[in-house]
């Protein structure tokens, strides 16, 4: 059985990790054994665990978030000791090191590129990139904009690229009763609840959302924003201190990182995406599962996933005032929310289902050619668009649409 070993420089709950363990899970019955290296225990080592996976920490004589190059060799060691047939690396520092290992001991190696905002920030990591295209086998992109990027900064081909989307559950993203949560937190109960998730980051661009709640509040005095997400505590404290500086006292809610978000959306009115940049953005694809209208940033894959006007509203980044009219325009209009957030749901259950993401990875993991091992994964050409046409999409399977009661739902509120 062929041995899949991921290497990520992270430990904590995140979009990568989210996406690896799905994986993970997604390998159960497949030709394939997933291992996980992983720098140190935290959310993904337990979860990967229980998803299914092998996990073994790395040896920590050596750093895997820089550029110590003695991490290479014992991640080589790592390759020969593990018995692994093929190495799939997330995040800027393991894709050097991981595919560099991967090439010292001529294993097939795939290196994923999720975010473009600081891959190729300086001339450094582009030269890094560049390196990262000789070695690796194959590389995928979370969205069309993400690889067009890549080749742009990189020269390489956009054939050597394999555009993955992500997927998200819609078994457990979708509508539902509300059940009260935010009021614990003091949202009062006949709000109206603009929310968000997402680490606090400048690159999320929270504070270009909060610039858009002062402006909403003076003509909507019931909206309420709520903002999930874990953050260190300086990202936390700047922004209470934002929020008191436009006056919202008591209208923005910090919830911090939370187990229950499926349940936390379904309390939401409309969902905001207000990112800076993005790969693509696991949490836009979970509220427009749960049926929610959206508001997003054209960031990154957003506008892949969000037809303007149809499933969803789109408006340009760093644009607080674009976000305000936006907003404003979904609560003085419950009929466009209501259209657009049954479209939100069709729109993934269609296109961006977790079950057509897993398809496609296992699509390229088995025809990764096998340059040493004669281990029976198969050889042949990869197409850079594996399992993306539209055919692919339609036959994702039959789309739910129990957006209708919510949308009835939130017709009633204010």
């Amino acid at each position: 059985m062929p041995r899949i070993l991921y290497l990520v420089e992270t430990t904590g709950h995140g979009g990568t990790e989210t996406v690896i363990v799905q994986l993970i899970r997604g390998l159960r019955g497949s030709e394939f054994q997933p291992v996980l290296g992983v720098v140190g225990e935290g959310w993904l080592a337990q979860a990967a665990r229980e998803a299914g996976a092998e996990v073994v920490l790395l040896d920590r004589r050596s750093r895997y978030d820089g550029w110590d190059l003695t991490a290479v060799l014992r991640l080589a060691a790592l390759i020969r000791r593990q018995d692994i047939d093929v190495v799939h690396s997330f995040l800027f520092h393991m894709n050097v090191l991981g595919t560099l290992a991967a090439r010292l001991t001529r294993r097939p190696c795939i290196a994923s590129l999720r975010s473009v905002h600081y891959d190729f920030a300086t001339w450094y990591r582009r030269w890094a990139w560049r390196l990262v295209g000789r070695c690796a086998s194959r590389i995928t992109a979370v969205s069309q904009q993400a690889r067009d990027t890549l080749c742009r900064h990189t020269s390489i081909a956009a054939e050597r690229v394999t555009v993955i989307p992500n997927g998200v559950n819609t078994d457990r993203f979708l509508p539902g009763p509300r059940r009260g949560l935010l009021q614990l937190v003091g949202v009062p109960t006949d709000a109206f609840v603009v929310g968000t998730v997402g680490r606090l980051d400048p690159v999320k661009g929270h504070r270009y959302l909060l610039e858009a709640a002062a402006e909403v509040v003076k003509v909507h005095p019931e909206c309420h924003f709520v903002l999930v997400g874990h953050g260190v505590p300086a990202a936390v404290q700047e922004t209470a201190w934002q929020a008191a500086r436009l006056g919202l006292d008591g209208r923005v809610h910090v919830l911090g990182a939370r187990e229950d978000v499926p349940e936390l959306l379904r309390e939401m009115d409309v969902f905001v995406l207000p990112s800076v940049s993005e790969g693509m953005s696991n949490a836009l694809l979970e509220a427009m599962a749960t049926g929610l209208p959206v508001v997003a940033t054209k960031a990154g894959g957003s506008p892949e996933v969000v037809e303007r006007g149809k499933s969803g509203l789109l408006v340009p980044r760093c644009d607080s005032r674009g976000l305000s009219m936006a907003i404003a325009c979904l609560i003085e209009d419950p009929t466009l929310r209501d259209r657009l957030a049954e479209a939100a749901r069709e729109r993934v259950c269609v296109g961006r289902g977790l079950p057509l993401m897993i398809k496609r990875y296992l699509a390229l993991y088995a025809l990764i050619p096998d340059t040493s091992r004669g281990n029976g994964i198969r050889k042949g050409p990869v197409s850079h668009d594996v399992g993306c046409s539209r055919g692919a999409d339609r036959h994702q399977g039959v789309v739910s649409h129990e957006p209708s009661e919510a949308a009835r739902d939130r017709r009633q509120r204010p």
